[in-house]
């Protein structure tokens, strides 16, 4: 792709993930998607096969953000200040986007067949630092026993819902009380 290409596809991937994060799947049209990122729908298929495919890109592109928001957080200090490095990263990543990560995975329900392959990204990729913290919080005996990454979603879901109201803006407080809120509930009794 020549780097006109590259720059109209980001663009459309861009204005697509701000569209279906904010209307979901059923609340956007190919045809809104083409005059959001100013290009005709001609122009939109030559990058985009269909709909799916372009909501699979978007997903992707957030993953990805998300994927690069973790690797700048801190991987030094105690379990607890990398697990609230790593919340924050999350929050960040999506706010800087204008994303509802809870609208985009709902819709991707839908897509059975890819299922797995979306969640082993977020499971195994993305969500890897705060599993890593959270084993080291059980290990150290602060956390209770319970599954990892199933605490990992939970404090995702956390997050996600709590930095809701804040689409577009990170505002580290909220994460700290959802980070806070999570913590009391992991350190409960098995």
């Amino acid at each position: 792709m020549t780097p006109r290409e590259t720059g109209g596809r980001e663009r459309i991937i861009n204005e697509a993930s701000r569209l279906f994060a904010t209307k979901g799947y059923d609340g956007v049209s190919m045809r809104e998607v083409a005059e959001a990122s100013g290009m005709t729908k001609a122009a939109l298929y030559y990058h985009f096969e269909n709909k799916e495919s372009l909501y699979f890109s978007a997903v992707q592109s957030l993953l990805q953000q998300i994927l690069l928001a973790l690797q700048s957080a801190s991987n030094e200090g105690t379990w607890e200040e990398r697990l609230e490095s790593s919340a924050n990263a999350v929050a960040n990543a999506i706010a800087s986007r204008g994303m509802d990560l809870l609208t985009l995975i709902r819709d991707l329900g839908r897509f059975a067949p890819a299922e797995g392959s979306w969640r082993e990204q977020m499971g195994d990729v993305v969500l890897a630092p705060i599993i890593s913290a959270i084993e080291d919080g059980i290990e150290a005996g602060d956390l209770a026993s319970r599954n990892p990454t199933w605490l990992a979603w939970m404090l995702v879901a956390l997050v996600t819902v709590g930095a809701r109201p804040l689409v577009g803006k990170h505002d580290p407080a909220v994460v700290d009380m959802a980070v806070e809120l999570f913590l009391e509930g992991a350190r409960g009794e098995d």
